[in-house]
């Protein structure tokens, strides 16, 4: 994906500005949740399920699974 280092710095540009975006979000998003139900349950509930969401993709992303994507310098030069 990223061989040089030019494209190596817009790629972390890319993650940090979207890590970024979604940190300030959050915060917006709960508020909002919190004035819609007059409560915290309701944010506290969203967050239960983001929490949820997060285990089954570390499952999906196991250390096991992950090695199988990474391509070694060997398997590069064959392409």
């Amino acid at each position: 994906m990223a061989d040089n280092p030019a494209s190596i710095g817009a790629v972390a540009a890319m993650m940090l500005g979207a890590g970024f975006t979604l940190g300030a979000l959050g915060p917006l998003i709960l508020g909002a949740v919190r004035d819609l139900s007059g409560d915290f349950t309701g944010s506290l509930r969203l967050l239960a399920g983001l929490i949820a969401l997060v285990r089954v993709m570390c499952i999906a992303f196991s250390p096991e699974r992950l090695r199988r994507g990474v391509r070694t310098e060997a398997s590069r030069s064959e392409i």
